[in-house]
């Protein structure tokens, strides 16, 4: 198979300077895709990050017919709200601990030890409730597209790189909505490809900023919309107005 790395992070140019640019998750999926479809890769499957990234990865799995599955992360979060991770853990148990945060929060050892054995729990819950039954997708040899539903903080989408890779998977491509653009910069030595649909320079704005419709999800919703991908979804028209950063 032809996979060619591409450092510059694609995005799509029509969305540059609009405030506001998603009515939903799955909106931005369908933009998403338009970026997506210049992967031309049969063999590529989508791997949403749970929660958030299930909506978005639907829709592109829909409108390109890509095969998708997820990847449970579980955030490690301090006792006080509104203050970023200092760790997060995949299903599989790749993992990323941040040591300035660590420290700034005061973190302790066995409290550390005993955040990473609560949420590795709750991502392996998480992970079982979405999939039910069915193994992790075979990723050898395949491109392997990362989907959330945008990018505030990179420690999650870290984890979740790490973990597709660890299944095998020959390249990796990540995808979002929007993100601060120097944490895609970041994020982008990490894969393969980068496309990032609506690029930020506010280093402030919160991910519900880019949405006006950023709705709740549940577990059961969610394997719901999982499990009616295997219904065919009508091929989507070539949209090509992709710019790059």
């Amino acid at each position: 198979m032809k996979f060619k790395r591409v450092k510059q992070i694609r995005s799509v140019g029509r969305l540059a300077g609009i405030d506001q640019p998603f009515q939903s998750r799955a909106h931005a999926g369908w933009l998403l895709s338009e970026l997506v479809a210049e992967l031309d890769q049969p063999d590529a499957y989508v791997l949403a990050v749970s929660p958030g990234g299930i909506p978005v990865a639907a829709a592109i799995g829909e409108r390109r017919w890509i095969p998708i599955d997820t990847v449970a992360v579980a955030a490690m979060l301090p006792a006080w709200p509104g203050a970023p991770p200092y760790g997060a853990i995949a299903f599989d148990g790749s993992a990323e601990l941040d040591a300035g945060r660590i420290a700034e929060y005061g973190i302790a050892r066995d409290e550390l030890a005993h955040a990473v054995r609560s949420e590795f729990r709750q991502a392996v819950e998480r992970a079982e409730r979405l999939r039910g039954d069915r193994p992790f997708a075979d990723l050898g040899h395949r491109v392997a597209v990362i989907v959330d539903d945008g990018l505030t903080d990179p420690i999650a989408l870290q984890v979740a790189i790490a973990a597709v890779k660890n299944a095998g998977a020959a390249w990796t491509v990540l995808a979002l909505p929007t993100g601060r653009r120097h944490q895609v910069r970041k994020l982008s030595r990490e894969v393969d490809r980068i496309y990032c649909a609506h690029l930020s320079s506010d280093c402030h704005r919160p991910l519900a900023g880019s949405y006006e419709n950023l709705e709740a999800l549940s577990d059961g919703s969610l394997r719901e919309l999982l499990d009616s991908l295997t219904v065919a979804a009508p091929r989507g028209v070539d949209g090509s107005t992709a710019s790059t950063a």
